[in-house]
């Protein structure tokens, strides 16, 4: 207020998660659908900055590229679609996307309560550039619905049985 500096709080997540290649929401969101964290680079479900070392640093951001695979994707389908695509998978009891939504809302209503008194906040956005995961992709094996020509590039099926621990070739780019 001193300096007069107005905000507006942004719930910003790339990519769902830094364990799945970007920021945003916490590990356990992936351990409670059944990822193992420790696996997600090795097994191509995402391309993740704390494992990637120096081939980070001489890259072109890669994020983009994350919300095809397998963990980010995953995620995004089931919290916006788990009703539709998943509707037998359950999170302590309850409905996968009704759970993730239930605890992102919650958070999200924790955050307007603490900051409501507070005259610089102008308001707040809803959830900053989410990804549809594979909500509306006709053809998993279609390719070109991954438009990212940075790090691993791979179609939903692929990224799915890289997922499962299968041997696929696929296209690497650098830069």
């Amino acid at each position: 207020n001193t300096f007069g500096i107005s905000v507006f709080i942004d719930p910003h997540q790339d990519v769902w998660s830094r364990w799945t290649g970007g920021d945003g929401a916490p590990a356990w969101t992936l351990t409670k659908i059944g990822f193992n964290l420790v696996n997600l680079n090795d097994s191509g479900a995402a391309f993740t900055h704390q494992e990637q070392g120096d081939v980070y640093e001489n890259m072109r951001m890669f994020w983009n590229s994350n919300n095809f695979r397998l963990a980010a994707a995953t995620m995004w389908s089931l919290f916006f679609s788990g009703n539709d695509f998943a509707p037998k998978t359950m999170v302590d009891g309850e409905p996968v996307q009704e759970y993730l939504q239930r605890h992102y809302c919650t958070a999200m209503a924790m955050v307007a309560r603490t900051l409501k008194d507070e005259p610089n906040v102008l308001g707040f956005d809803t959830l900053n550039e989410p990804s549809n995961g594979w909500v509306g992709v006709k053809d998993m094996t279609d390719i070109s619905e991954n438009m990212f020509f940075i790090g691993w590039r791979v179609d939903a099926w692929t990224a799915i049985q890289l997922g499962a621990g299968e041997t696929k070739s696929v296209d690497f780019f650098e830069k």
